[in-house]
């Protein structure tokens, strides 16, 4: 039986790194899926990382893809770049960009507890949702359609892999706490003013099969990265 296929629209290259090495760690024998990277669509000027902004892409990916093109489109592959049909779609955003969203969606930021990594990760799902089905979401779409929030990104799975953190998704720059990581495992300082890790593929590759020995850690420190994991195994 050929794998479903699910492709990804993300931030950028690195957040496709990690979830195509953790999620199908995560799903074991729960029926094969291959990831397909959707937007941005990685060349060589990706490799090293620097998406400054990368979440703007995702919002305007979703725009220009709204929900009756996707459905007319889904089982086609036109839509995506890729020359075969998907059997689904993953959407993902990280959680430290919610302050930056006020004006980008409908959703008020004052229903969610965003002092908390339950909340801002339920305003992440909310403000993807607003994105994807602005006039309401169609029932037939959700089995298909995965959300992806990550509190308050992908790096704090990376942690909860790679550490002894009982709270990765409460870290409000994981990206430094991977610096520090790193560089204690390189026997390096840590850089003057550092404000988080380089974005280079290779590098996350490493620390994403690295984190993925210790998937127990991350499915039972990271809700959100299980309750995806779960969602993804049920369909």
């Amino acid at each position: 039986m050929n794998p479903k296929r699910i492709g990804m629209v993300t931030e950028g290259p690195t957040d496709q790194v990690v979830l195509k090495i953790l999620l199908p760690a995560a799903l074991g024998g729960h029926g094969a899926r291959d990831f397909v990277n959707i937007q941005p669509n990685p060349d060589n000027t990706s490799a090293g990382g620097g998406q400054e902004g990368g979440w703007r892409l995702v919002y305007k990916w979703c725009l220009a893809n709204p929900p009756a093109l996707r459905r007319q489109r889904f089982s086609e592959g036109g839509l995506f770049a890729t020359s075969l049909p998907l059997d689904g779609f993953l959407v993902h955003l990280d959680a430290d960009i919610c302050e930056k969203l006020q004006k980008m969606t409908r959703v008020r930021s004052d229903d969610f507890d965003l002092a908390t990594p339950a909340g801002r990760g339920q305003y992440i799902e909310a403000v993807l949702t607003d994105w994807l089905w602005p006039d309401g979401m169609d029932s037939q779409d959700r089995p298909w359609t995965f959300l992806a929030p990550a509190v308050e990104a992908v790096e704090s799975w990376l942690l909860a892999g790679l550490t002894e953190d009982m709270v990765p998704e409460a870290r409000k720059n994981p990206g430094l706490v991977l610096l520090e990581w790193d560089c204690k495992e390189r026997r390096r300082p840590v850089p003057d003013k550092a404000k988080g890790i380089s974005k280079h593929s290779d590098r996350y590759e490493e620390f994403s099969r690295r984190a993925a020995a210790n998937m127990d850690r991350i499915l039972h420190y990271c809700p959100h990265f299980a309750a995806l994991t779960q969602k993804i195994a049920a369909f």
